[in-house]
């Protein structure tokens, strides 16, 4: 069961768990479990058909208080069930959720998830087997818990042989006069014991048993929430009151918000980018690990095709393994160690409420910041906006990941690229970059067919977060990226070694050298950086530097150049990850008609350049 909102349609699947097999159902998300929509009407039918063994109840920190009614009418339902509660941030838990409370009070396990931290196997598994009959945890009248008590004693033999809710539950809902019930009983029970049921439901039935079972499951949810969603205060320092009064004050909170992001970025750059990719891949991989590891392959193996596909020029290990652990996990660290301190003081959700003035305007919220700001990898972005927003959300920042928002290392190669070259070709590549940005604005425009994107986040005091906290988050988010995101970086070096053994990176070259040439105005070297592009932009981006500083491309043909590679599809990594979220044919086309557009974007410039 999903919280309300979220879809309407069933998806089905099988999941296997410690060699027990499972079949799942997600059910539309609801309110309550007296239907009032069709979304209820189904979830409460499928919930009577199929007589689940257990339920999972999904929830999240907008629906916190509704879910409570929710689960007071699933604790009274008898089947047992497990609650997974899913944040937007990792270090939200802690504040919004008291997870031992929540456990305590229905007797139910509760799972932890995150956008980018979903729960091992062994905590779901582990759930499932510690998810037992749930507790019910109020009462009501006398002279409905007398109806309640008689009913399923009564009836108790008369149950289905598949039947797991309760009678207690059978017995409220012909009280609260639901005729899902009612059609149920009829099409399940025997003409003889249906008969009973209903006589006796419409003996007891009375209108104001429905308002005193729907007050008291109100009155107890209200009771119940501030005990399970208010925790105490995180403790540490308060920030100052300038911070905690201006950060959503109007100028002020741009200031400020302008001021975290530059702050991201510095220390991306500077922390990441150059100190820890100078130590990890210049100093201990460049110096030390390669030569060593090539050394040991080279003399038990020999020089074949063996060792090529581990230390090579594509080797698994010398270029994905290096570029994964040595680079990307750098600059990545560095960007969630950041994230993770803005996160633990309460200053996200601000950021997000801030920013949502400029999203909007492109169709997004709030919401899609972390997504965006991701982007030091654009694997990672991507993969992130999957589980944020709905699917036009999702389309647009992969509009902007493709032709806007360069990854943060593509960023620093492209200044020291515009650095070098004439102020009026460095103009037109940043006029045509906000063109992207423009068009991307005017397209959402255009095909807009739903009222702008409302949002909401919760506020917590602004604090100097513990140490601990803020390096647990960051390495959870280091977790996600090595489980996630690396096997799609391995997956493309292995692709460009196949591709390189096989001739088609050879065959590539040939094939694209004239086009280049011809409609680019570009050296046949060109193709190389194009070629180190389709697995590391911003290694395509060196080697133009390198073309550059070599005296090899002049002004006009490195603004070309750059307009080719950063409107072109990021990556073979991110070629991957957008398979697996669309397919195969959707991500190839896709990489077709970015690779095409670049390229004619590249030649009208270089054209009108040279005219």
């Amino acid at each position: 069961m999903s919280y309300p909102g979220s879809q309407i349609k069933l998806n089905t699947g099988q999941v296997k768990l410690g060699g027990q097999k499972y079949r799942l159902l997600e059910a539309p998300g609801i309110h309550t479990l007296i239907p009032t929509s069709e979304n209820e009407t189904i979830t409460l039918n499928l919930i009577l058909k199929l007589q689940p063994e257990k339920i999972i109840f999904t929830l999240n920190e907008k629906t916190l208080e509704n879910s409570v009614l929710i689960l007071i009418q699933l604790a009274e339902l008898n089947i047992p069930f497990i609650v997974n509660y899913q944040v937007q941030n990792i270090a939200d838990q802690e504040y919004f959720f008291n997870q031992a409370k929540l456990t305590h009070i229905f007797n139910a396990p509760v799972i932890i998830s995150a956008p980018t931290h979903e729960p091992r196997r062994s905590e779901i598994q582990k759930a499932l087997a510690n998810a037992h009959k749930p507790r019910w945890v109020g009462s009501y009248s006398k002279a409905i818990e007398k109806i309640l008590q008689d009913f399923s004693e009564q009836f108790k033999f008369f149950g289905l042989p598949e039947q797991k809710i309760s009678w207690r539950f059978i017995g409220l809902m012909l009280l609260l006069g639901n005729k899902n019930i009612y059609r149920w009983i009829r099409r399940s029970y025997p003409p003889t014991v249906r008969e009973k049921i209903l006589a006796y439901a419409a003996e007891k039935y009375a209108i104001a048993h429905s308002f005193t079972i729907a007050n008291r499951w109100e009155s107890l949810s209200r009771s119940l929430c501030p005990e399970i969603w208010q925790k105490e205060q995180r403790r540490g320092a308060r920030f100052s009151h300038f911070f905690e009064e201006y950060s959503l004050r109007f100028f002020w909170d741009l200031l400020i918000a302008a001021a975290a992001l530059f702050l991201i970025f510095v220390f991306v750059h500077f922390v990441g980018s150059k100190l820890l990719v100078y130590l990890f891949y210049d100093e201990l991989f460049g110096k030390y690990l390669a030569p060593f590891i090539t050394y040991i392959f080279v003399s038990i193996f020999g020089n074949n095709l063996f060792t090529d596909f581990f230390v090579g020029q594509y080797g698994l290990l010398t270029t994905g393994i290096a570029y994964a652990f040595t680079i990307l996990l750098p600059i990545m660290g560095s960007f969630f160690l950041i994230y993770a301190f803005l996160e633990n003081t309460g200053y996200i959700n601000r950021l997000g409420l801030t920013c949502h003035r400029l999203l909007r305007l492109f169709g997004l919220n709030g919401g899609s910041l972390p997504s965006l700001l991701f982007s030091c990898c654009k694997i990672a972005a991507l993969n992130k906006s999957a589980r944020l927003g709905t699917h036009r959300e999702q389309n647009i920042q992969l509009l902007l990941f493709i032709f806007f928002i360069p990854c943060v290392s593509q960023l620093v190669i492209i200044s020291n690229l515009l650095a070098i070259i004439q102020f009026q070709h460095a103009l037109i590549f940043g006029g045509i970059m906000l063109l992207q940005a423009g068009l991307i604005l005017g397209l959402h425009s255009l095909l807009q067919t739903q009222p702008p994107v409302n949002y909401s986040a919760k506020i917590t005091p602004l604090h100097f977060p513990d140490s601990g906290k803020i390096l647990a988050t960051a390495g959870a988010y280091l977790y996600w990226y090595i489980r996630s995101i690396t096997p799609l970086i391995l997956g493309a070096s292995a692709f460009l070694f196949a591709a390189h053994c096989t001739g088609l990176l050879e065959l590539f070259r040939v094939w694209t050298a004239p086009l280049i040439q011809t409609f680019l105005n570009l050296p046949e070297a060109f193709t190389d950086s194009v070629v180190l592009g389709l697995f590391r932009k911003d290694l395509g981006a060196i080697s133009l530097y390198d073309l550059a500083n070599n005296g090899m491309l002049n002004s006009i043909q490195v603004l070309v150049s750059l307009l080719f590679l950063a409107l072109s599809l990021p990556c073979l990594g991110f070629l991957g990850e957008l398979a697996r979220q669309k397919g195969w044919l959707k991500a190839l086309l896709l990489f077709l008609f970015s690779t095409i557009y670049a390229f004619t974007i590249a030649a009208i410039v270089n054209k009108i350049l040279h005219i």
